[in-house]
């Protein structure tokens, strides 16, 4: 065998024999590994090298690796949660700090099942694919491709949208293609939670593809780790309010997306927005921005999660239809400056129906890597001509003809398989009719039928051979009649004698051995699955008995499994009941008119409907009732989500004031208060008085 191949691990390319440091990018074999990440050159799986940490999240740690079965550059993905997750010495695995120990695993299992999620949707166009998950050394590694694209931050970074924002062309052409990939994973319940340009990669083909997916848990305030919410991107229900989190949440991040590239402006902290959550477009905006655009973005950026719009599909339908050229939407005549990254038509006010010349358009095209000792500069528009414009639309016309005759190949190859299906599926069927043909039974006729033949020597004649097989039908139907009597008294009788009759026969059913591993099998997992889906798996209903139940979840989108009786990955017997917990969503409950009731009343009461309640004590002069309520916080008749609060003012106990001392009246002599001063305080005795008594609140 020859001798194993070394990489660099910052670049991951082969090295030489003797060289110690990457000729290609300079990284030198003594340089040590960045803390808390695991040694570089690491191998996982026997398959997967790790190289030099190129991040840490949170909840995890990237580097980059190399996958020698495939031979291709990868990243690997560790979970290490920063505070509850520690390093044993001097190996890979992880351990969970003190007092930690079940966060740990709840977050581990909430880990694994992000990435397990993710890896189902290998192929989308806005998600790097998902290779391989696994679990190792006490932690989860999940294996990607490999991503060395900048961030769509840095290109906005780069541009003046505040003076010269995107089209609604090219904010519909960079979004489009994603809504559908989150769209996707929405379905099984794969909420991103930071979308945002510092999670978007802008490829070189100019396609934004989702990043920086992490456990729900990092997205959200007051939880053991630390937050990674993105301020300005982030819906309330992530700064730890009791409101339930789901697709809504990352529409409030694509809405507040959308708003900065179409103005250059930034959407405040939603906190920050609960008492105005107006969303502003200037005079020139909305001459330049359609109408249903501007009402789409201020339902997107709505901060109660019940008045958002609740699916991406509602946002495409309203942005999509947009697809005339630029020029022909209304927009403001004051001029523009060139910006990179964004398509541009320059519009003419004076035109007329005559024919003209094409107009110019100006493209980001990405720029050649500049020869060393060169100066740099960022990358400007290209002029294209007609008739670089016209090869460029038969270009893209090419590569439409190769994506269908593609899409031809795969079914053609699909219908290859069925073919090559269909003929096994006739092979296994003649093999059985070859089985049965030369069974013992039919071999134990044939050669009574030859014997006959011999002595008799007319075995050919045809009443003869109708007689053998009038013969057979009758012994067939008399054996068969005593293996089914037989099978009925083995069910009810335990005989010595019976069994060893009946166990001559192979065929029939014994007693099956409880003990048999054939007879266990383990428990998949149907978190995020739909009752649709298992019910059309026949490998799930072919193991075990499934039922379904629905229940309210704060986490889990309705229709889609939560829960089930059986945990993942434990071990049932074959046949064993799985109960299964569908979403109906969160629970919205009515808030109902607490006005009549004192304080403790109304809490009670509205505890045991569902709400969240806290009393706040008003001082009370004596003039007003112990405990009746002054206010509510929220309003009767309207809904609100299950776990919401309700703040309630009532009056405190009575705290009658006193008469001042005489002391205190003589005081006023020397420039202290009077008594003449009390005539401003109503009711300095504490005592009602008879106006109070007939116009007034009479529960005191």
């Amino acid at each position: 065998m020859g001798e194993e191949k070394r990489y660099c691990m910052q670049c991951m390319r082969e090295l030489n024999d003797g060289e110690d440091s990457c000729s290609h990018c300079g990284f030198g074999a003594e340089i040590a590994q960045t803390e808390p990440g695991i040694a570089m050159g690491t191998v996982l799986e026997e398959r997967y090298i790790c190289g030099k940490m190129i991040k840490k999240n949170i909840d995890s740690a990237v580097y980059i690796g190399y996958d020698k079965q495939e031979n291709s550059i990868i990243e690997v993905r560790e979970f290490l949660p920063d505070k509850i997750a520690l390093r044993a010495d001097d190996t890979i695995t992880l351990i969970a700090a003190e007092g930690y120990e079940d966060t740990y695993e709840e977050y581990k299992r909430s880990y694994a099942q992000l990435w397990k999620n993710l890896m189902r949707f290998r192929g989308l166009p806005a998600l790097f694919n998902v290779n391989y998950v696994f679990n190792a050394n006490n932690t989860c590694y999940a294996v990607t491709d490999h991503n060395d694209s900048t961030t769509f931050r840095k290109i906005l970074n780069n541009m003046d949208l505040e003076s010269k924002p995107m089209t609604l062309k090219r904010v519909k052409e960079l979004i489009v293609p994603m809504l559908s990939t989150i769209e996707s994973l929405h379905t099984a319940s794969v909420v991103h939670r930071g979308i945002s340009p510092d999670t978007l990669i802008l490829t070189s083909d100019g396609m934004l593809k989702l990043t920086g997916f992490e456990i729900p848990q990092v997205r959200t305030t007051k939880n053991e780790l630390m937050c990674s919410v993105c301020d300005g991107y982030a819906a309330i229900e992530q700064y730890g309010f009791s409101w339930q989190q789901g697709s809504w949440t990352d529409i409030y991040s694509v809405g507040a997306l959308i708003y900065e590239l179409l103005t250059g402006r930034t959407v405040k902290r939603a906190p920050e927005r609960l008492n105005d959550d107006e969303i502003i477009f200037t005079e020139d905006e909305r001459k330049r921005i359609p109408e249903s655009v501007t009402a789409l973005i201020k339902n997107c950026l709505a901060v109660m999660p019940q008045d958002r719009i609740k699916s991406i599909a509602e946002i495409r339908n309203v942005i999509v239809p947009f697809d005339a050229p630029v020029s022909n939407v209304t927009r403001s005549t004051a001029p523009v400056r060139e910006f990179d990254g964004a398509v541009r038509v320059r519009t003419d006010s004076r035109r007329t129906a005559q024919p003209q010349e094409e107009e110019q358009v100006k493209i980001y095209t990405k720029p050649k890597q500049a020869k060393p000792g060169t100066k740099t500069s960022q990358p400007k528009g290209v002029v294209i001509s007609e008739k670089d414009r016209l090869r460029q639309i038969e270009e893209a016309e090419k590569e439409k003809e190769e994506i269908r005759k593609r899409a031809e190949a795969e079914e053609a190859k699909r219908l290859l398989q069925l073919q090559e299906a269909e003929k096994e599926k006739q092979e296994k069927k003649a093999l059985r009719k070859d089985k049965i043909v030369t069974s013992a039974p039919v071999a134990f006729l044939k050669k009574v039928k030859d014997k006959i033949g011999e002595k008799l020597g007319f075995a050919d004649n045809p009443i003869f051979l109708g007689v053998v097989a009038a013969a057979s039908v009758v012994i067939i139907c008399i054996v068969l009649t005593m293996l089914l009597y037989g099978t009925v008294l083995y069910k009810y009788v335990s005989a010595p004698v019976l069994d060893n009759c009946l166990s001559s026969f192979a065929f029939l059913p014994l007693n099956e051995d409880k003990n048999d591993e054939a007879s266990f099998y383990e428990v998949p997992d149907f978190t995020g699955l739909t009752k649709e889906v298992i019910e059309n798996e026949s490998a799930f209903l072919r193991k075990f008995t499934v039922a379904f139940e629905y229940d309210y979840c704060d986490t889990v989108s309705s229709g889609y499994v939560f829960s089930q009786s059986i945990e993942p990955g434990e071990t049932a017997e074959k046949g064993s009941l799985i109960t299964v917990y569908i979403s109906k969503g969160i629970q919205m409950i009515t808030m109902i008119d607490v006005t009549s009731m004192t304080g403790d009343e109304a809490k009670q009461k509205l505890t045991e409907i569902g709400f969240s309640v806290s009393i706040k004590t008003l001082n009370n002069n004596g003039f007003r009732k112990e405990g009746k309520i002054v206010s509510v916080s929220l309003t009767p008749g309207n809904t609100y989500p299950k776990g919401s609060e309700v703040e309630l003012e009532v009056w405190g106990a009575p705290v009658w004031e006193t008469l001042p001392s005489s002391q205190e009246s003589t005081t006023g002599q020397s420039g202290g208060t009077t008594s003449e001063n009390n005539n401003n305080n109503e009711n300095p005795f504490g005592i009602p008085s008879i106006f109070d008594w007939i116009f007034g609140d009479r529960g005191w």
